[in-house]
C-alpha cells in the first residue's frame, strides 16, 4: 500500500488489490465516456467548468465521494486539474514500475541459475 499526496491531502492507494484496480479502471472507464460527452462550444466558463469536473468525478470514483473537492480545494482550472492529474499518473506509473520490480526480486530467487 502507498501513498499519494497532493495539496497536503495523503490518499491511500493499493494498485495490488483487487477492490482497488476495479475501482480504478471503473473510474477511468468513466472518464473516457465523460470525455466523449465534453462541450465543444458555448460559454468558455461552463466548458472549463465541465472539463474540470471530469477531473473531479474521477478522484471521487477511486478515493471516495469528497476527494476532488480536497484535492483541487474548489478551483476549477483545466491548468491545475491537468497538473493534478499529470502528478496521480505518474505515481500510479512509478508505483506500478517498484511493484514489478519488487515482485521480480521477490521470485527470482526461485528461478533456476544460469550457468
Amino acid at each position: 500500500m502507498s501513498q499519494w499526496v497532493y495539496n497536503e491531502q495523503a490518499f491511500e492507494m493499493d494498485l495490488t488489490d483487487a477492490d482497488f484496480a476495479e475501482k480504478y479502471q471503473s473510474a477511468f472507464e468513466t472518464l473516457a465516456t465523460e470525455e466523449e460527452k465534453l462541450p465543444k462550444d458555448g460559454r468558455l466558463s461552463d466548458i472549463i467548468r465541465a472539463n474540470c469536473n471530469i477531473y473531479y468525478n474521477l478522484f471521487d470514483n477511486i478515493f471516495g465521494e469528497g476527494s476532488g473537492q480536497k484535492i483541487f480545494g474548489g478551483k476549477h482550472s483545466v491548468e491545475l486539474c491537468e497538473e493534478v492529474f499529470d502528478s496521480f499518473f505518474s505515481f500510479c506509473m512509478k508505483e506500478n514500475a517498484r511493484m514489478t520490480q519488487m515482485r521480480t526480486k521477490r521470485f527470482e530467487k526461485y528461478a533456476p541459475k544460469k550457468r
